[in-house]
């Protein structure tokens, strides 16, 4: 159980996600 692994792999998942759902890249 590692719970520190799988909350940063959830981090970087909900990170990218939103990357994608709103990239700014005209800014």
């Amino acid at each position: 159980e590692d719970l520190d692994t799988i909350d940063r792999m959830l981090d970087e998942a909900e990170s990218r996600f939103n990357w994608w759902r709103h990239p700014d890249p005209y800014i």
